[in-house]
């Protein structure tokens, strides 16, 4: 039986950083915790963007930043998701990495990495 993303992807220590913040305090950040992205979140806690390892250092500000459209997958959908939709999903929206959530709640993210082990087992 085929496992889905979900099978994959992680669910724990999401980590965040604030959108008043810049883009170069975030990689900062990253930097110092060996994390190869951090969601920025608004002053409610909702999710605006995501600042990953491939940006690069700017004194812009993340909420002007996280002004691109943010890949997310609701659970079902991610439940749904084997390893070919989701080559098919990342590649057509050139992402390395989706955020998974349950309603507005961010649960999870899937990542290029989790692919790859995902088609490394055969799923």
């Amino acid at each position: 039986m085929k496992k889905s993303i979900v099978d994959y992807t992680t669910f724990e220590n999401l980590l965040t950083v604030d959108w008043n913040k810049n883009v170069s305090f975030a990689l900062r950040k990253m930097k110092e915790l060996g994390k190869s992205c951090l969601l920025v979140v608004n002053k409610e806690g909702g999710i605006i963007g995501i600042v990953t390892e491939h940006d690069k250092e700017s004194t812009q500000g993340l909420k002007e930043f996280c002004q691109r459209q943010l890949k997310t997958v609701s659970i079902t959908e991610a439940k749904g998701m084997d390893s070919i939709k989701a080559a098919q999903y990342m590649a057509n929206h050139n992402f390395h990495r989706i955020i998974i959530i349950k309603g507005e709640e961010r649960i999870g993210i899937f990542t290029s990495t989790d692919f790859i082990k995902m088609v490394a087992e055969g799923d």
